[in-house]
This record gives C-alpha cells, structure tokens and sequence, in this order.
C-alpha cells in the first residue's frame, strides 16, 4: 500500500480554485510564523542572490557552524538537510531501524519516511484529548526499534516535559533503540519552556537525535531548513546518504542569520501566547466548537458538537478565502477535528467570524 504524504499550505491550489491571487488567500493550514520573513534575515536574502550562480557549499559548513555555535555544541554534531522532512528521511536511511514507531495522531513525515525505507512503521494511538503518556513504552520498545516524538507535537501541539524527556532517553538507551525528539514548533513555545528543549543538553547521548526545522519560525517554508544534533557519528552517518546540494544557498545564508534573531523569536513567542489564548477563549464562546489542546502556534479543535463534518466546515472556509487543516489525513482524528494556526490579532478575529458565518 502507498504512503501518502500530506501537508497544509497549499495557497496555489486554493487560488486557483477561487480565481484570485495567492496573498489573497488567509492560510490557517500551515503553522508558519505570522509575522514573516524578520527584516535581518529579508535584507541577507536580498544581499546573497549572487550565490545563485554557484553550486551551494555541499558541505554546509558555514551554517553548520552557525547553528553549532548557537546551541553550544560541536560543528560535527550538526546536519542540516532540505526542511526537517528530509532530515527524517536521512535519519531512517542512514540509522536502518528495525521498526519505527510513533504516538499518534501525529506528523504523517515520520510514517513516510518509514516508507520510503522499506522499514516497518508502529502507530502507538493515544488519546488527543489527554496529555502525552510515555511510561508504557517499555512494554512496547524492542532492540533496535526507533521511536519518534514530536513536541508540541503536530496536531495536538501537547508538549512533553523534560522529565519525560529523560526518562524516554534512558528508556530507549536501556532497550538499545534510537530516539528522534522532533522539535520543529519549539521556538513558537514561551521561553520559559523552551528552556525545557533537549537541544542544547551538554552531552547528546549517542542514540538520540533532536530535530528543529527553521521552516515555521522564520516564515521561511519557499525556502526550507531543518537541521540535526546529534553525536558526531551519527551525525555523519546522516550527512552521508544527504544529496550533496539539497539545500540551497539561500537557506544555507538563513541558517547564520538564525542565531541572531531572539529579538524577532521573542516578539513571535509573546504574540502567539497572547493569541494563543484569545483563540482558546473565543473559538469555544462563539462558536459550538471546543479547543482540546494546543500549547504552540497551533490548535487543535473539535467539531462533535457542532454535528458539521471537517470536510463541510473547510469548504465553507475555503468559499471564504480561508484554509484551515482538515484533519481527516490525520491517522485517528477522523471528520470530528481541524487544525488552526494561530495567527495575528486581526487575522484571528476573521477566522472567528468566518466561522460564525460557516454554521449558520
């Protein structure tokens, strides 16, 4: 059977359909940040487009040292690849897992990277409506198996804490697994969490690898950015089965201004809390729909109550020059949910409205 991979933020496909231009189009499908490309990284991008005549460094050094420099750890730990998609990609090539398995509902990525590697893939069902439950796992991770977790993880955007955290690396090291810690929305999390993030731990234990992704954080998804740390012997492992050129240069130049954009990565933290909960209030005060979770720059919101399908409700918004995730390709969620992201102030008020007008 085909592994489908499926993703939000296809404006083109919606301005089609609707015969309008592209930034027309309202996209709560994809969690990108709202405020957009920061003017530090806009005014680099418009300073490098000479480098598009030359092959971009297959080395990636530059960036690679950029990123090493800003989590406090060895250039050789670090592997960057085109998005956190293909660092997935490289991780399941590269490492040659027996099985992999993930908590779900979660990224469909980590399910199509295990297809395109003919390894096994494991959905562990969990409950969207709780939080995270780990300490089970034992019973169920075997030698040599590769477990996935995303936090906040995507749709839900639960986090893990460090303390599960911890107890996974451990876990996971005592069965003689890998662990992969996704954290592609970290950034978007109040700092007082993001301090939580396994990134920067002094020493990356030798069968971890954490995953970020510059894609959502720094509005940068035409471009593309993930990156890994991990120990140095398993970061070449994955940089040797990486395409020599998949990053292109322009993403490389965005890579070194990332370490200094925490002026940008506050502002952005302080407008999705703030947001954040006005959505959490006013979604369920407006509407007869229910926020179940969403800790990042996303939500994840039910629909059972209202008796409309995912499907109507996205067409209803989509005739309105809106997307919104449908989360019918979500493995368990099933017609009863929708992902919003969670956007500025005056592009929240309209979801909220155009919501109203979709159950009337």
């Amino acid at each position: 059977m085909s592994q489908r991979f499926i993703h939000g933020g296809n404006i083109h496909q919606a301005a089609r359909s609707l015969a309008i231009n592209p930034q027309r189009v309202l996209d709560f499908s994809a969690n990108i940040n709202p405020l957009g490309l920061p003017q530090e990284l806009s005014a680099c991008l418009a300073n490098s487009f000479w480098r598009l005549e030359h092959y971009p460094d297959p080395e990636c050094l530059d960036a690679r040292q950029a990123l090493a420099k800003h989590h406090d750890c060895e250039v050789d730990e670090v592997t960057v690849g085109n998005g956190a998609a293909e660092i997935f990609q490289l991780i399941c090539l590269s490492l040659k897992p027996r099985r992999i398995l993930a908590l779900e509902p979660t990224y469909s990525g980590y399910a199509f990277a295990a297809h395109l590697s003919g390894i096994p893939y494991v959905p562990l069902v969990q409950d969207p409506w709780c939080e995270p439950q780990v300490r089970h796992l034992g019973d169920v991770v075997e030698p040599r198996d590769m477990l996935f977790l995303c936090s906040p993880n995507n749709p839900t955007g639960r986090s893990l804490t460090r303390a599960q955290f911890d107890f996974l690396v451990e876990l996971t090291a005592g069965k003689g697994a890998f662990l992969v810690l996704d954290e592609s929305f970290y950034d978007f999390l109040p700092s007082t969490v993001a301090l939580g993030s396994y990134i920067a731990v002094p020493q990356m234990p030798s069968h971890v690898v954490v995953v970020r992704s510059l894609t959502k954080i720094v509005a940068l998804p035409g471009l593309r950015l993930g990156y890994a740390r991990a120990q140095a012997d398993i970061a070449a492992k994955l940089r040797s089965v990486r395409d020599p050129w998949s990053v292109n240069a322009l993403a490389l130049e965005a890579a070194k201004v990332y370490p200094f954009l925490s002026k940008y990565i506050e502002t952005t933290r302080t407008l999705i809390a703030t947001e954040n909960q006005y959505l959490r209030q006013n979604v369920p005060l407006r509407t007869p729909f229910t926020v179940v979770s969403g800790e990042a720059n996303f939500l994840l919101v039910s629909l059972r109550a209202a008796q409309i399908t995912a499907t109507l409700l996205c067409n209803r918004l989509f005739a309105q020059g809106m997307l919104v995730r449908n989360c019918n390709t979500f493995a368990h969620l099933g017609e009863d949910y929708v992902r919003v992201a969670v956007r500025t102030h005056k592009e929240n008020l309209r979801l909220i409205e155009a919501l109203e007008r979709a159950i009337l």
